[in-house]
């Protein structure tokens, strides 16, 4: 039987989703019950969870959830809370639809356990001062991971699903301060738990770096020594193994595609990447990653990623030495993934001059529907207009793949209707895989 506890439910919601949401429909169904009535709802900790949670109906199975839990006592904490978040965003993925006053309860207390400077600790200085305690407790690393990753998926959950507009979503003030307090406070002393929060939160936002600290470089050398003198100094040996098995295997999944980050609207759409890359890891099972990078990187390590994504509305403004960064990575074997945003006619002109400029030779050409990004990898549904820049100095590959009226905008709301979208990035990505491979192929030949 399911066991009413916040940290096994958040751990077993997750198995269940991978191996299969269908077959596990009641058990999902039963944990994220339990955690949307272990939440508190009331008092000073309200929208936190503690160890235990709501207990489920006798005959459960047969007669069903209820609807009316009731909510456990005790103290919550913001570890429990960060696995109490994490098994319902499993829970919805899987099709359990989480009431929005639970993500409202919990961003909000997020918001109100937050110190003024942008950490947390266990508990909340609200919590403390209702029981005369001390307030003057310091953030910890491990808790302000886990607040700045609980306050992002919250808003996650929170963002307008109809997405009627593209526009520049609002800073999320909560994150921001999280993010810096974890650059300003960066730590390589951090436990197994830790790092494998970190390594939620890099993957999630898209990050590589916090503070200009490479966190999964510097999570490795911390724990595999450790590891390997049997895990002293880490407390608890069992749980610590299994969160750096989870952060090394998880942290060699490959990243695909990286997110320009440039001057002007480069960030229209916050979650479009983050829902590909799901997609692309999970129906199509391709475990993978994204990041967002600046033209401030080397190319050598730009070409690390094989796939770069520059999209938005307004006209693109590259100095002269960005525009020969990109030229360079397209040349030695990258691919730039251009999206006009919603068709916007200010970017397409800007992207059309700019690889004109770049490419005088060559021009940009209708993908016929023979293509092999249609026809290859799955029975599109959706054939939507494509274009690509040729190089003729490498044999036609295509250095340029061009969206001329926007997808990103399904990509942003995700969900069954999204599919037929999210494969058609999924087949780009495929091919380029594929014809990287190729030429990779070739030149290894050339050499021998």
């Amino acid at each position: 039987p399911p066991e009413a506890n916040t940290y096994t439910a958040g751990c077993v919601l997750q198995v269940l989703y991978w191996d299969s949401p269908r077959k596990h429909r009641k058990l999902i169904g039963a944990y994220a019950w339990m955690l949307i009535y272990g939440q508190k709802r009331d008092g000073v900790q309200m929208g936190s969870w503690s160890y235990p949670l709501a207990k489920l109906p006798e005959n459960w199975v047969k007669a069903g959830l209820g609807v009316k839990g009731t909510s456990p006592g005790g103290r919550s904490d913001n570890s429990n809370s960060q696995f109490g978040i994490l098994g319902l965003i499993y829970a919805q993925k899987s099709g359990f639809q989480v009431p929005r006053g639970v993500w409202e309860r919990a961003r909000d207390y997020y918001i109100g356990a937050q110190h003024q400077d942008g950490g947390w600790d266990y508990t909340s200085d609200t919590y403390r001062k209702s029981r005369n305690d001390a307030t003057n407790v310091r953030a910890t690393h491990n808790m302000t991971f886990a607040g700045t990753v609980s306050s992002y998926m919250c808003e996650e959950m929170l963002a307008d699903k109809s997405h009627r507009q593209c526009v520049l979503p609002p800073i999320n003030e909560c994150h921001e301060a999280g993010l810096r307090w974890i650059a300003d406070h960066w730590s390589r002393g951090l436990g197994a738990y830790g790092w494998y929060a970190c390594e939620r939160l890099g993957i999630l936002i898209g990050y590589s770096e916090f503070g200009g600290h490479d966190w999964y470089q510097e999570g490795a050398a911390n724990l595999v020594p450790r590891m390997m003198a049997g895990g002293r100094g880490g407390g608890q040996l069992t749980p610590n193994t299994a969160f750096a098995v989870l952060f090394l295997s998880r942290g060699l999944n490959p990243i695909i595609i990286n997110k320009l980050k440039r001057e002007g609207d480069w960030n229209l759409h916050r979650y479009d990447l983050k829902n590909l890359i799901e997609h692309i890891s999970g129906p199509w099972q391709r475990p993978s990653q994204w990041r967002i990078v600046t033209l401030d990187a080397s190319v050598d390590f730009m070409l690390k990623v094989p796939i770069l994504w520059i999209s938005g509305h307004d006209a693109l403004k590259f100095s002269d030495g960005e525009k020969q960064k990109l030229k360079e990575y397209v040349e030695r074997g990258g691919t730039i993934l251009g999206e006009a945003g919603c068709g916007n006619k200010a970017f397409d002109l800007s992207f059309r001059e700019l690889l004109k400029e770049l490419w005088p030779d060559t021009e940009l050409r209708d993908l016929p529907e023979t293509h092999p990004i249609y026809t290859s990898f799955r029975k599109l549904t959706q054939k939507p207009a494509l274009m690509a820049l040729p190089l003729k100095k490498w044999q036609g590959r295509l250095g340029v793949i061009y969206l001329p009226h926007g997808m990103s905008c399904k990509w942003e709301v995700s969900g069954p209707g999204a599919r037929p979208w999210l494969d058609v990035g999924a087949c780009i990505y495929l091919y380029v895989d594929q014809m990287n491979r190729r030429m990779r192929s070739k030149d290894e030949a050339a050499g021998e």
